[in-house]
């Protein structure tokens, strides 16, 4: 989680009768804002996104002195509380910290409630796909969906021998671009798997430093008419940029660094399109005979040893289309646990620090409350009912 933080792009002044936005960064929500001033109001006191209007009225005056509470992120502080330990003299913060990403992990895997979804990419004549990362249990496979798609190796881009500044190109090591340590500049050229009309709204790069190289890194998308779609002169790695197309597709992304000797490890394109068919559920047995078709769009998914299999195979027509998958995942994030559980984060962290403390008695009865109240909350909130054999029937041949 990202530390808690004003943005430095905020306003510094605001006049009178005016209304501007005021963003924190990082932190976990709920956030509590409040703002003292002579004039100064705020749009909303709690707020789940990161920003807010500051409000000045007519007779507004003098300074607007703002703050806001990240309100789950300092899990010590309650802690610390409980036991009656404003300092830490038996329990380091990092120890505390440790503990919480901890209760994340056992109270995501126990109670399965950080849903999200992910997309898999088909690929032609593909049966089995590596299921999401983290995930611990699927929900529901739908056909179609908005998400980010990888468009990033050597099948994509292409480089030449000298870039535009006469330097040498980046080289594709078989899993990233590597830029030298001498070689801050370089272009990547759009092979021509560009879907022609393809409109994605955003872009985002994973940049390491692994080589020494440092920034600031200035990215640029061109389209063929080497028109800029969008550039960054202070690129940081993740970034999400929002692409304004024109009448040309893609042409080429060019780069360049303070310093050589850094990689480009993925390059990624946000899509919009929405899911427009929900698969259904079979078993691995049922394949081949689930469908009358051998290829195609998926009709069916099967869930298997980490295995997700999609059935019929894709085709060429479908290749590089996406399946969404709506699942439970495993977090360690404070921030990705619902609301209604972010308190059991806290008889976790407090269960730890007993034990430590030696004091077993306590810490079994904090335990015990804790793992009550998860089975509670699970069988109220996340239990899914087991498939019954109607939804799991097959359509006629």
């Amino acid at each position: 989680m990202a530390d808690f933080a004003y943005d430095a792009g905020n306003p510094e002044t605001i006049d009178r009768s005016e209304e501007k936005t005021i963003t924190v960064t990082g932190g976990c929500p709920p956030f509590i804002w409040t703002v003292a001033g002579t004039g100064f109001t705020l749009q909303n006191s709690t707020t789940i996104g990161r920003t807010n209007a500051l409000i000045a009225d007519a007779t507004a005056c003098g300074m607007a002195a703002m703050t806001v509470t990240d309100t789950w992120s300092d899990i010590a502080a309650y802690v610390r509380a409980l036991l009656a330990e404003p300092r830490a003299l038996l329990f380091g913060d990092h120890e505390i910290e440790n503990w919480k990403k901890q209760a994340c992990m056992d109270i995501s895997s126990k109670a399965l409630c950080y849903e999200t979804s992910d997309l898999i990419t088909l690929v032609e004549n593909q049966l089995e796909y590596a299921k999401p990362s983290g995930c611990i249990k699927i929900y529901a496979c739908l056909r179609g969906g908005p998400g980010w798609i990888q468009h990033f190796d050597n099948t994509n881009w292409e480089t030449y021998p000298l870039g535009m500044y006469g330097t040498d190109q980046p080289v594709w090591d078989g899993s990233q671009w590597v830029f030298a340590p001498e070689n801050p500049i370089g272009d990547l050229d759009e092979l021509g798997t560009w879907v022609e009309s393809y409109r994605p709204t955003k872009i985002r790069l994973t940049i390491a430093a692994e080589g020494g190289g440092s920034g600031p890194f200035v990215v640029a998308l061109y389209d063929t008419n080497d028109d800029v779609l969008v550039g960054d002169a202070d690129y940081t790695s993740l970034d999400e940029l929002t692409i304004t197309w024109g009448d040309y597709d893609i042409g080429y992304l060019s780069f360049e660094a303070g310093i050589g000797g850094y990689e480009i490890t993925n390059i990624e394109f946000y899509i919009t399109t929405q899911p427009d068919k929900g698969l259904m559920k079979i078993h691995p047995r049922q394949v081949g005979h689930a469908s009358e078709m051998k290829s195609g769009p998926p009709e069916f998914y099967y869930d298997f040893a980490g295995r997700l299999g999609f059935y019929p195979v894709c085709d060429a027509a479908n290749a590089g289309k996406n399946v969404t998958v709506l699942f439970s995942r495993l977090t360690d994030d404070i921030c990705n646990i619902p609301i209604e559980y972010r308190l059991y984060a806290v008889l976790y962290v407090l269960y730890r620090a007993l034990i430590k403390a030696r004091k077993y008695a306590s810490a079994r009865i904090i335990v015990k409350i804790y793992l009550r109240n998860l089975l509670f909350q699970r069988q109220d909130l996340y239990e899914r009912g087991v498939d019954t054999r109607e939804m799991m029937k097959l359509l006629d041949k």
